[in-house]
């Protein structure tokens, strides 16, 4: 039950950023502008950012930060007494984070979902837009 409370609660907080940072973004970045053209290009940038967030998944879980992620472990928990590593070497880290990868494996589907929404509102106000215009 806890993986589920975990999984929608990061699903909320995804949904939540996106949309103070459209918030901001439309009423103190693009505040001069026209408010639909303010919503197209916010829209545009949250989807965008969103889906390189995705990809960032993607990429963390097939193990290509493994090596930055261990020194940096190594280094905080070799900082503070009693100066013992967390894990014994690259080979067993990797190892501990497989079965955790295996579970994860989708984690990059709601930053996907969350960035079609986002850049369908960005195209729908284009289309309002170019309507308007001409």
């Amino acid at each position: 039950m806890d993986v589920f409370v975990s999984k929608y609660l990061r699903y909320l907080i995804i949904l939540l950023l996106s949309s103070a940072l459209l918030f901001i973004l439309v009423y103190v970045a693009f505040s001069d502008r026209n408010i639909l053209v303010a919503y197209c290009d916010s829209s545009f940038i949250i989807g965008f950012i969103l889906l390189g967030l995705g990809s960032f998944q993607i990429i963390g879980n097939q193990g290509t930060f493994d090596l930055v992620n261990y020194g940096l472990s190594n280094m905080f928990s070799v900082l503070h007494k009693p100066y013992e590593k967390h894990y014994e070497d690259l080979a067993s880290y990797r190892e501990l984070k497989s079965s955790r990868r295996k579970a994860d494996r989708f984690i990059f589907v709601p930053y996907y979902i969350f960035a079609a929404i986002y850049l369908i509102i960005a195209i729908i106000c284009l289309l309002i837009i170019r309507k308007a215009l001409y």
